[in-house]
């Protein structure tokens, strides 16, 4: 029951900094357990600065270039680094 609970709170948590979590993200930040996730999340710099792999030519559009974003962030390493770039 206990590991549900946090399994709840970290889901929120990484919802609120950042976009959300896939299972296996959710799984590593659950073994490290909620206080060293904030860390993690806060001191993004800790982490690596994950570069997804283009694809295509790099864009000279506008659409282009927010795709390009998202993708970015929706597979980054420091979420809350691209959430609040975002706002």
């Amino acid at each position: 029951m206990a590991q549900s609970a946090e399994r709840v709170r970290i889901a929120h948590l990484l919802r609120r900094a950042g976009f959300g979590a896939s299972k296996e993200e959710l799984n590593e930040y659950l073994e490290v357990g909620f206080d060293a996730a904030v860390h993690r999340l806060v001191n993004y710099q800790s982490q690596p600065e994950s570069q997804p792999e283009p694809i295509g030519p790099a864009p000279s559009d506008l659409v282009g270039l927010q795709l390009r974003w998202l993708e970015r962030m929706l597979h980054t390493r420091r979420p809350l680094q691209e959430k609040m770039t975002l706002f």
